[in-house]
């Protein structure tokens, strides 16, 4: 959104617009084109995911960024645009990919410089730092409210 506020980018283009790269299999009903505005709004009609098995192990490794646009273009919409809900964590990867586009900075340097840092969020992160890998949260582990009112 603060790319929006300072006018690099329209709610309303195309995502094509900013990312020449990222042009869905066309489907049979007419549709409206795929833009930020319905991708924030999980009316796009993306689908949920992009078509790599990175939910199934044994390693769970994300498409590396060359495999995302190539693979784009086999993927279809669910249905038109701006018709139904349809939550789409690709279409979150495709505007973290117009922030980089527009910003001339990686996704990861921008939220951490115009978002995190600002905001004094010394315990955010864009991705999920190594050293945390295989570490519990400081409240796993601890009784819920629900387990101590149970105990009372």
């Amino acid at each position: 959104m603060q790319l929006w506020e300072r006018g690099s980018i329209r709610l309303d283009d195309p995502l094509t617009t900013y990312l020449p790269w990222a042009r869905l299999k066309s489907i049979e009903e007419d549709s409206l084109p795929v833009t930020a505005r319905a991708v924030l709004s999980h009316s796009a009609g993306l689908p949920r995911e992009s078509d790599f098995p990175y939910w199934t192990g044994p390693d769970f490794s994300f498409p590396t960024q060359a495999q995302l646009e190539a693979k784009i273009a086999e993927q279809a919409p669910l249905w038109p645009a701006s018709r139904w809900f349809q939550y789409s964590n690709l279409g979150f990867a495709l505007l973290g990919n117009i922030v980089s586009a527009e910003s001339g900075e990686a996704y990861g340097d921008y939220v951490a410089g115009h978002v995190l840092e600002p905001l004094g969020l010394k315990d955010t992160h864009p991705f999920m730092p190594m050293a945390l890998y295989n570490k519990r949260s400081r409240s796993a582990g601890a009784p819920s409210l629900v387990t101590e009112l149970v105990r009372s």
